[in-house]
């Protein structure tokens, strides 16, 4: 079985293969997905229901999940490992390296896979999704969104890891399908104590250690597996306890305490669980509301996949994106917005940014549907001498990107900014506090939101949205911006309401 490699999507500058036209891209879409692939519409179509499956498992394994994403997720499939081969050339620069089933990164406009479709499920001594890895990146995505905050490690590995590995069939998925290497792994390398396990954060040597790594890969997923299945399901509340305790706020350790109680009553348990020579899963009907033939196609133009590739590569290999741009534009790619979406990607990590103002401008006067290009416009319009004039053109463009995306907290948290500073405190408070609903976890809409309440004499109400963002601060930049508000408050010493 092929091992599945997790990194960063990284696609290489291979012209004459972006540019190919033997092997058109066809785009298939759904209200959730992006899938294109160079191996024909029904792949394309089964690829984006595969994901519909897992993204209506997830929402009914986990009612509370958010399992709608804050931007547009794009899988890209290839039809064998030549095409692999030119999206990540790096797995295949080193002999030996271990070529990738499937791959995944966040971009700032997308979250963007990469996937083999030729591969085909292993079923040998238990089941493995050859695009664990890519539904393990859509699960980690949802898990992010829905607790907006720093996870438990075990937690978040292990429900990705068992998520990902769901298998779909046409009428029906399975959670919990064993993963043959994960148990061998365990078997005869030894496992942490759950004490040990449970406390494993980023510093720890059993996650920044590699070889390690994969020792504690393995038992968070068949600790999360042991919980939610073992001993006919005891131990499912338990699990669904700690989830909750998550969800509202509280510290992993005290979840923990109330849930579990003394964790190593569960050691016995857990020790004989793993030893066992075939685990239990669920098996659940498909959704099959969802329509593989209601999905919508299109084929690409070669000139439009190699622009869309180029935005791909610009946040990881700009010169690599600067030259399919180039072979692009060579065949009058830039009459297409797409292409300076890019552009317009690819200036900014450039650091050219009356470029990136020109490319997004295109863009939109080109009627782009990439909200992305709307948000950086608007947000590179607010220069601290911006007039009225420019105010009012950013609002109208950062009112399109949200119009075209209604979860990117940081299009309402500019929002917020422009209204504020054009004297729409109301306007300002609603979009702050859309953006903290979206985003809670983050200072900076806590900043805006504090600054709008403190525009309307709302004094106390302010005071405390600032303390929250204080508290969120992760960075310098967020101190400081902090502390940037707090002495707009000592300044301003506007009268309570």
């Amino acid at each position: 079985m092929k091992r599945i490699a997790a990194a960063g999507l990284v696609f290489v500058a291979a012209v004459g293969i972006a540019l190919a036209a033997d092997r058109p891209w066809v785009e298939a879409r759904s209200a959730h997905f992006i899938v294109a692939s160079d191996d024909g519409d029904k792949t394309a179509r089964t690829i984006l229901w595969q994901f519909e499956q897992i993204r209506a498992a997830m929402q009914n394994f986990w009612p509370w999940a958010q399992v709608d994403l804050d931007r547009p997720m794009l899988v890209l499939a290839v039809h064998d490992d030549n095409g692999m081969r030119a999206l990540v050339p790096e797995f295949f620069e080193r002999v030996g390296a271990i070529h990738p089933s499937s791959v995944a990164y966040t971009g700032p406009d997308r979250y963007y896979v990469a996937l083999r479709s030729d591969e085909r499920l292993d079923d040998r001594q238990g089941a493995v999704n050859p695009y664990l890895n890519a539904f393990w990146a859509y699960t980690a995505i949802v898990l992010g969104r829905t607790f907006n905050r720093e996870l438990p490690l075990w937690y978040e590995r292990g429900f990705s890891a068992l998520m990902g590995n769901m298998i779909v069939r046409d009428t029906s998925l399975q959670v919990g399908r064993s993963i043959p290497y994960y148990i061998t792994r365990l078997r005869s390398r030894g496992r942490l104590s759950l004490a040990n396990l449970l406390a494993v954060d980023r510093a720890s040597p059993a996650y920044t250690d590699p070889a390690q790594l994969e020792v504690f890969d393995a038992q968070s997923w068949m600790f999360v597996h042991y919980l939610l299945f073992g001993e006919d399901g005891a131990h499912r509340g338990q699990m669904d306890r700690f989830s909750q305790l998550l969800h509202e706020g509280k510290p992993a350790a005290t979840a923990a305490e109330v849930a579990f109680g003394d964790i190593s009553k569960l050691e016995n348990g857990f020790s004989a669980y793993f030893s066992r020579p075939t685990l239990e899963y669920l098996d659940m009907r498909a959704d099959l509301t969802v329509n593989r033939g209601a999905f919508s196609t299109r084929t690409w133009s070669p000139a439009e996949a190699a622009a869309i590739r180029a935005g791909f590569l610009a946040p990881r290999r700009p010169a690599d994106a600067r030259t399919a741009l180039d072979a692009a534009r060579r065949v009058d790619a830039p009459g297409m917005a797409v292409f300076s979406d890019s552009e317009g990607l690819l200036s900014e990590r450039e650091g050219k940014v009356d470029q990136a103002k020109a490319a997004y401008a295109k863009a939109i006067e080109l009627g782009s549907e990439n909200f992305y290009s709307y948000y950086r416009m608007g947000v590179l319009m607010l220069g601290p001498m911006a007039d009225a004039d420019s105010l009012r053109t950013a609002a109208r463009w950062l009112d399109r990107a949200a119009m075209l995306d209604d979860r990117f907290a940081p299009t309402f948290n500019a929002v917020a900014n422009v209204a504020l500073r054009l004297g729409h405190a109301d306007q300002s408070l609603s979009a702050a506090e859309r953006a903290v609903a979206l985003d809670p976890a983050q200072t900076q809409p806590r900043l805006s939101l504090a600054r709008a309440l403190w525009a309307l004499s709302r004094r106390d109400e302010a005071q405390q949205a600032l303390r929250d963002g204080v508290e969120l601060a992760k960075s310098d930049g967020d101190r400081q911006a902090a502390a940037q508000v707090r002495q707009l408050f000592e300044r301003t010493a506007a009268p309570a309401r």
